[in-house]
């Protein structure tokens, strides 16, 4: 099939479904897509809802921006078995383009989603503003102790010409085990990351790396924030396999990363450095 579900139209429920897998979730039967959302608002994506096997897993996306906003995604598993300990991959998990106000996963474990085992990211933004992604284990199996990578965890994508993602939150997620960066950073200004398990399991102090660095901020960013300066808010950012936060030098095409902030984070025991400067020293940084 082209896609599984198509909305255009608002508040409407998706609940306890299989898409993209047999009735057992446990093969492919795939779709192009498997939810797609397009100019809608105040849909419902949750309540164990299985997204696996298909080359999207959910598509949120509108030409305009006022018209694809506040629907809400929790609860499912996306990119696993019905089991969710392991991998049954979509190419992309949750992509959201032109998005704006959208919610991926909430504050208690019934709202969280396992957005794993995909072979292409887990959650990717292009020019999306004002989401939310809380709550959810990215890389991780069901358990949070054991890896199920996507390659890389939450991925900004833009291209020249095109506009940033900006003013994003990502809080209070585990982003860990991911064959590549847990967070890439890119075409994207004002979007803060804060209070994240990325590298280790859900106890912050074991290893369940991701294979790249924890955190890329690449080119075409500017004014985003790693951590807070509210108590108990800092990112534990540990284990990882290159660096805990490597700032990437720009090319001759692309402007350079500048005026991001790094504050308050718990870095250690990463492969390389806690902290990587390449070439421009365009950060404030706070211990």
């Amino acid at each position: 099939n082209d896609k599984g579900i198509w909305l255009t139209g608002d508040r409407n429920y998706i609940l306890n479904n299989r898409i993209g897998t047999n009735p057992s979730g446990t093969q492919a039967v795939p779709n192009q897509i498997g939810v797609l959302i397009y100019n809608g608002i105040e849909n419902i994506i949750g309540d164990e809802n299985l997204i696996s096997g298909n080359v999207t897993g959910i598509i949120i996306s509108s030409s305009y921006l006022e018209t694809v906003q506040a629907n809400y995604i929790y609860g499912n598993l996306i990119g696993t078995v019905l089991a969710g300990n392991k991998a049954l991959p979509n190419e992309t998990g949750i992509n959201i383009i032109r998005g704006n106000g959208n919610r991926i996963g909430g504050n208690i474990p019934k709202k969280r989603n396992i957005i794993s085992g995909n072979t292409g990211a887990g959650i990717k933004f292009s020019e999306a503003n004002n989401n939310v992604v809380t709550g959810n284990f990215i890389g991780s199996d069901l358990s949070g102790e054991k890896a199920l990578p996507n390659s890389i965890g939450i991925e900004f994508v833009g291209e020249p010409g095109s506009e940033f993602s900006f003013d994003n939150m990502i809080y209070d997620n585990l982003i860990s085990g991911n064959k590549k960066d847990g967070v890439m950073l890119d075409y994207a200004r004002g979007n803060s990351v804060v209070d994240n398990y990325i590298g280790t399991a859900t106890d912050g102090v074991s290893p369940l790396p991701n294979y790249g660095n924890g955190i890329n901020i690449a080119h075409n960013t500017s004014n985003n924030c790693i951590g807070s300066r509210e108590p108990g808010k800092f990112n534990n950012i540990a284990f990882n396999k290159e660096n805990g936060i490597f700032i990437k030098s720009s090319d001759s095409s692309r402007e350079m990363p500048e005026n991001n902030q790094i504050l308050k984070n718990n870095i250690f025991r990463n492969k390389h450095s806690g902290l990587l400067l390449s070439k421009y020293e365009n950060l404030k940084s706070e211990k």
